[in-house]
């Protein structure tokens, strides 16, 4: 009920950040019309002023032009005034030729001519009403000038006081804006704070349930194991449950607590197929029993069939042991616990079960060398192609110290090697001495190159006195393309019975 109540909450809460999202979308939105309108305005008003410069500049050039007209006319209308005095004066008087007291005769001499002084007084008179007309017309442009300069006066005063008013009340709908942000935005942290409140809690509340099924999981496991040992025939009364029980499997999720407590009466076990817990610390691989003999370990949480080995391999004395999909920290384990116990062992990092391939985490090369150099007693040896990366210089060199080993596989005919040290595989062929089986699945490049170097290597002799030999076993398909040495040689190559 309270997770339920949770995502209510949640949910109401999701609900309404959205629609303070929606909000301030449409506030943004408001706003950033009212910034268009105002640059409408600033647009409106830069294209007034451009249009009173111009109209300022129109009329200073008609002041300029009536200026220069008055004058014009001006000078116009004084010649003229002139040209009639000289007309209508007496001839010798205009021309400075006649003296006073003879004016009359000349008079008399020299007709005046009237149609021209006529004509002269008509254009005096034409010009001075062109230069009342040009007056009148300089009035006009003056009022209407003034007018004008008036008119965009009174209109710049008015979008002034519309540009204030308006970005007033922006700065006003801005603030409230601003403070409304402030309020939803420390209204969301809170709401934040408490969602992550909750989701802790609500995680909190998976693990425990995890935990508790994972408790579940390990008893019910755990029961399962116990009826099955019950239901065993060779189970006694008198006897702990697992006395006398030959082979076992333990399926996953067994914490290691429960693994430990069957494992401490588990007398006369031989067979065990166990997936390592997940809490492991190696405690059960120090309780097998010491009548164990074939021991098949799977990494946490993961489980499958038992390897059955060939019998021209199967060893009577010692530990066999096979590890498929087990991590570092499995492989460590049972280096530190198994030591010289282990006479012949088998590694998978993946494997085919029920037709699908099965993996796990990558062995590294450390982990591989750290438990190939504690399992001293190793007589046999077998590593799949999915562990090449692991297979190394230190690796290999790792087995030197296995002085009783006689059969080594690199690869298998699902997974191939790739990729190994083939000076390092000379090396170990020389070194351990009592090596007489090298088992290789590799394609044809890489099994000649390995093959040479085996031919070019000194292998000794056997502790008889006797020259060694070597058998290199190689599938059909590969040994048809191998260029072989003489027979006569240290190095026999068969072919693979089974490939």
């Amino acid at each position: 009920m309270e997770i339920a109540a949770v995502r209510e909450e949640m949910n109401f809460l999701r609900e309404e950040m959205k629609a303070l999202r929606e909000e301030m979308t449409n506030q943004r939105e408001e706003t950033k019309g009212c910034k268009s309108e105002v640059t409408n305005l600033k647009t409106e008003m830069k294209r007034q002023k451009e249009e009173n410069t111009a109209l300022h500049s129109e009329v200073v050039r008609l002041q300029q032009a009536m200026v220069e007209e008055r004058s014009t006319r001006q000078t116009v209308v004084e010649e003229l005034r002139q040209e009639v005095r000289r007309l209508t004066a007496p001839f010798g008087r205009l021309q400075g030729l006649v003296p006073r007291e003879q004016e009359e005769g000349v008079e008399t001499q020299v007709p005046l001519d009237r149609a021209q002084v006529h004509e002269l007084e008509d254009r005096l008179n034409q010009a001075l009403v062109d230069q009342k007309r040009a007056e009148d017309d300089l009035k006009e442009s003056r009022a209407t000038n003034s007018a004008t300069e008036t008119k965009l006066r009174e209109t710049e005063a008015r979008n002034e006081d519309l540009l204030e008013q308006t970005n007033a009340s922006l700065k006003k709908r801005l603030h409230e804006m601003e403070r409304t942000l402030d309020h939803e935005r420390s209204s969301s942290k809170d709401k934040d704070e408490v969602i992550k409140r909750q989701l802790e809690e609500m995680q909190q509340q998976k693990e425990k349930q995890q935990a508790l099924m994972n408790t579940k999981v390990a008893l019910d496991a755990e029961i399962s194991a116990f009826n099955k040992l019950l239901e065993s025939k060779n189970t006694r009364l008198v006897q702990p449950p697992t006395m006398g029980i030959k082979k076992l499997c333990f399926p996953p999720g067994l914490s290691e607590k429960s693994l430990t407590n069957i494992l401490q009466n588990s007398e006369g076990m031989e067979e065990l197929t166990v997936t390592a817990p997940s809490d492991s610390t190696g405690q059960w691989v120090r309780l097998l029993p010491p009548s164990l003999r074939k021991l098949d370990v799977f990494g946490p949480g993961e489980t499958g069939e038992s390897v059955t080995v060939p019998k021209d391999r199967q060893l009577d004395h010692g530990l066999d042991v096979v590890i498929k999909q087990a991590g570092e920290d499995v492989i460590n384990q049972l280096a530190s616990e198994l030591g010289q116990r282990v006479t012949s062992l088998a590694m998978f990092n993946k494997w085919r079960c029920y037709g699908q391939v099965i993996g796990c985490p990558r062995v590294t090369a450390g982990a591989l060398q750290r438990l190939l150099s504690a399992l001293t007693g190793l007589e046999d040896v077998t590593l799949n192609g999915t562990l090449s990366g692991a297979i190394t210089d230190a690796s290999l060199a790792a087995l030197h110290g296995c002085s009783q080993l006689r059969v080594m596989q690199l690869g298998d005919s699902v997974y191939q090697c790739t990729d190994i040290p083939v000076t390092a595989v000379s090396r170990l062929a020389v070194t351990c001495r009592k090596l007489d089986w090298l088992s290789l699945h590799a394609k044809q490049e890489l099994s000649q190159t390995v093959l040479d170097g085996l031919v070019e290597a000194d292998l000794g002799k056997r502790d008889d006195g006797k020259p060694r030999t070597l058998r290199f076993n190689v599938p059909g398909a590969v040994y048809d393309k191998l260029s072989k040495p003489s027979n006569t040689g240290n190095i026999k190559v068969v072919r693979d019975a089974k490939y």
